[in-house]
């Protein structure tokens, strides 16, 4: 089974780093 919270910890550091990268484009 998956652990809720690391998956939405994983989950918000992938959407910060998306978001630096549209920032830069």
């Amino acid at each position: 089974m998956i652990d809720i919270t690391e998956f939405k910890k994983d989950l918000s550091e992938l959407t910060e780093r998306l978001v630096n990268v549209e920032d830069c484009l």
